[in-house]
């Protein structure tokens, strides 16, 4: 009884956390496009609704079985529910805020600065920060770094995750390949909105 509690809090977890580790393992193995990425990312509450609905069924489908079969008194099955959740929920912050953010420098490469000026031959590079809100971990920011590096015309990307549920990053491009309304389009359905615009000088 107790061992399937824990199951089912353990496979509750991993659904709800596939959409943070869902779009780093489509970028880490080149599997999908950057949209798919976001996509997934975006839609973190839904993952969340569904892990806890699929917890709550297991639980439910354990409790009518074990009436039939074992009794538990109150105390036994506060400690097998309650510890299930509690695993569940331990699991679900180690894969989104311990795990994720550790494997997040394998994506996060970006290159030195007098490497991207050497790229540029006849025209100067410009460099634009952006702030995007509606992001929920640093998977978000690992699918918009990806989404934006994958534009022709950008010739590096970062972007980062802050703790109050929004990113920062900056784009380095060639103006002539890329429009800024096409870096704000590229991370949608992420809203960025563009704090400074610089031209590098050689």
């Amino acid at each position: 009884m107790t061992i399937s509690a824990l199951k089912w809090g353990i496979f509750s977890a991993l659904l709800a956390s596939l959409c943070c580790i869902g779009p780093l393992v489509l970028i880490l193995f080149g599997v999908g496009g950057a949209s798919t990425a976001l996509a997934i990312g975006y839609r973190k509450p839904y993952f969340l609704f569904f892990g806890l609905t699929v917890l709550i069924i297991g639980l439910a489908f354990l409790y009518c079985k074990s009436c039939s079969t074992t009794k538990l008194n109150r105390k036994q099955q506060v400690f097998v529910f309650g510890g299930s959740f509690l695993v569940a929920a331990l699991l679900y912050y180690l894969l989104t805020y311990v795990v994720v953010p550790a494997v997040a420098p394998l994506v996060y490469q970006s290159k030195s600065v007098s490497s991207i000026l050497s790229s540029f031959s006849n025209s100067r590079p410009h460099k634009t920060t952006l702030r995007i809100d509606g992001m929920w971990c640093t998977s978000c920011a690992v699918s918009a770094q990806y989404s934006l590096k994958s534009l022709p015309g950008v010739t590096d990307a970062y972007v980062g995750f802050t703790k109050n549920l929004d990113g920062e990053g900056w784009v380095i491009y060639k103006q002539d390949k890329v429009s800024k309304e096409q870096i704000i389009k590229a991370i949608e359905p992420y809203k960025a909105v563009i704090t400074s615009d610089i031209v590098y000088t050689k």
